[in-house]
């Protein structure tokens, strides 16, 4: 009987241990987006200079070669954002260190990133992008010419410039 007792206890308290831990709201710190027509998804990592800065959003994709779109815009919290042509970038690396290709936006397509939440006590930010980039050139010949990133949805932490040099 004591053993039946211990286990009881056992088991409730892991229960409610269980309980506290569905409690608890988990968050993405990544991205996903259709590039083309195949789902990505990577990490993400979101910087700024001061509160009401630009944010630059590097979205990084590791397999099987390290991809990285870089996106700037001004930020002034939630809203709609237009992406212009110098504030969007793509590359793919070997390694991270040996070049495969570039791409730079589309001129004539403004791209978007919306800020859908911004909590400023734990400088979280959650949005959606899409964008249009053309290649400058390919270390593959087989390489798309377009870019095309759309459903894009990212969540992160803004982390500060001069806390992480």
């Amino acid at each position: 009987m004591k053993k039946f007792y211990l286990f009881s206890i056992l088991v409730a308290s892991s229960i409610s241990a269980c309980k506290e831990d569905d409690e608890v709201k988990p968050t993405i710190a990544g991205f996903s987006a259709m590039r083309n027509t195949q789902k990505i998804n990577g990490r993400v990592e979101i910087y700024s200079i001061a509160k009401n800065d630009t944010l630059s959003i590097l979205f990084e994709r590791n397999m099987p070669n390290d991809e990285v779109l870089i996106v700037k815009v001004p930020f002034n919290g939630v809203g709609k954002y237009a992406i212009k042509s110098n504030q969007s970038y793509y590359y793919s690396t070997v390694g991270g260190d040996v070049f495969l290709s570039e791409y730079n936006q589309v001129m004539t397509d403004a791209g978007v990133l919306e800020v859908l939440k911004y909590d400023e006590s734990t400088k979280t930010v959650t949005g959606k992008f899409s964008i249009s980039l053309n290649k400058k050139w390919s270390y593959q010949e087989t390489n798309v010419n377009t870019l095309n990133f759309t459903e894009g949805f990212f969540q992160g932490k803004i982390n500060n410039y001069l806390a992480a040099l």
